[in-house]
């Protein structure tokens, strides 16, 4: 299965993990798409931690036009990651996504950069504060510009984001009661 561990056997249903996969139309191509996913690697732990972010391939032409995945958990980040909190904006190209996930107790993003030739550019920045084990959700403004992280008893980062660079810079921290 795709996910596979105890969490995912514990769910068989589906993961209830708030942006915990994202699926992306291959830049160029209207067949193939990425399915972008992590789990509760430490489950049944109260602070869940993704061990991976995993890429599946499906091909829309498989399975007589249902789609058939073609290739499935392939690891992309093998590091301690906040689980879910997976999102994406478009690049400045108009074609490309930029991927964003925060390494746990830190101040990490991993930025990935997928391209018609599939996953192009996996990079790291250390930006604004130190985040430990945490539940919420982040999310990229409409024109891309912004870039906001909130996580449950700490508040929320809003960052500038360059959508040619994938920089965030400028973080601005708002406390905010649970």
């Amino acid at each position: 299965g795709i996910n596979s561990g105890a969490y995912a056997n514990a769910y068989p249903d589906g993961l209830l993990i708030p942006q915990g996969t994202l699926i992306l139309r291959r830049p160029d191509n209207n067949e193939i798409y990425y399915l972008f996913h992590s789990s509760w690697d430490n489950y049944p732990t109260s602070n869940s931690l993704a061990l991976q972010l995993r890429l599946s391939i499906i091909d829309m032409n498989g399975n007589g036009g249902l789609g058939m995945v073609v290739q499935k958990n392939i690891p992309l980040i093998n590091d301690s990651l906040n689980t879910g909190k997976i999102a994406a904006v478009k690049h400045a190209n108009g074609r490309d996504w930029w991927i964003v996930v925060h390494k746990i107790n830190s101040n990490i993003f991993y930025k990935l950069l997928l391209t018609p030739n599939g996953i192009d550019t996996i990079s790291t920045q250390s930006v604004g504060i130190i985040r430990n084990w945490d539940v919420g959700q982040a999310v990229f403004s409409s024109d891309g510009r912004r870039y906001v992280y909130f996580y449950i008893n700490g508040g929320m980062e809003i960052f500038d984001f360059d959508r040619c660079t994938s920089l965030l810079s400028n973080p601005i921290h708002v406390s905010l009661n649970y």
